[in-house]
């Protein structure tokens, strides 16, 4: 798991020091804090319901229909009119992908994709003999674009060599309403009285047996703090609190694991 999360940050130019860990589903919990520890991250946040956060972001996200098309091309130079033409024609292109996607839309039982969709644009740009790409926002600038994620991800960018477009991909998206994002209604106390657990077991945490208070989630108001070991059980998932870790509750009923050495 720690491979897949560095595949996704250090192996994109993100230094992982400048993000926390959205932890969700079932058995999330259980290996958030040493993943984050792990690879430096500022902490972990498990929301509301984790083991149905898959579920309701499905309810919640928008109406998506992504196209695509091939088109190996080099990038024009910059003169006046050779780029003017050729960027003409790469508009003239995403509008017709933007038009198969609002016929699909339609087709599926969308027919409010002509007014309500919002598009995205996206570029997959790559240097010339290269083998890979990196996909970009299409604009005026997107060879700049383009230098600064290939800086951002293999550390250096050449300046002046020949660049081409290998694929064009528009992305169409009708709103859904989402839900309010309500606090808890009241502010955390700042003097939380401790919770009374459910009860206390042994836990093995790496090759130690520490005895470990075992939560129920429901019961713990925002602005409680736990420290570590600590285990929070809930209907949908379990969150476990390394000894070296805090859990603090949030106005949102987030658990929110720092690293206590850390701080």
């Amino acid at each position: 798991m720690e491979r897949a999360l560095r595949v996704i940050s250090v192996e994109r130019g993100h230094d992982p020091r400048d993000f926390s860990l959205i932890c969700f589903g079932g058995a999330g919990g259980l290996h958030a804090a040493d993943l984050a520890r792990g690879l430096g991250l500022r902490g972990v946040i498990v929301p509301r319901e984790p083991g149905a956060f898959s579920a309701l972001g499905t309810l919640c996200s928008d109406i998506i229909r992504d196209v695509s098309e091939s088109l190996l091309v080099r990038v024009q130079e910059r003169r006046a009119a050779p780029f003017a033409v050729f960027y003409s024609m790469l508009v003239g292109r995403f509008e017709r992908l933007e038009a198969r996607a609002r016929r699909e839309l339609a087709a599926d039982g969308f027919p409010s994709a002509d007014g309500s969709a919002v598009s995205v644009r996206s570029l997959e740009v790559r240097y010339v003999g290269q083998s890979y790409e990196i996909a970009v926002p299409f604009s005026p600038n997107f060879e700049r674009r383009f230098q600064a994620a290939h800086e951002r991800a293999h550390g250096y960018f050449h300046i002046g060599r020949a660049t081409e477009i290998v694929n064009l991909r528009a992305r169409l998206a009708i709103p859904v309403a989402q839900p309010s994002r309500r606090r808890t209604g009241l502010k955390p106390v700042k003097r939380v009285p401790p919770p009374k657990p459910l009860r206390v077991k042994p836990v093995w945490f790496e090759s130690r047996v520490l005895p470990t208070p075992f939560f129920e989630r429901n019961s713990l108001p925002a602005g409680v703090k736990l420290k570590g070991p600590a285990v929070v059980v809930e209907y949908s998932a379990t969150t476990v609190v390394p000894p070296d870790f805090t859990c603090h509750v949030d106005r949102y009923l987030n658990l929110r694991l720092v690293d206590a050495i850390e701080r």
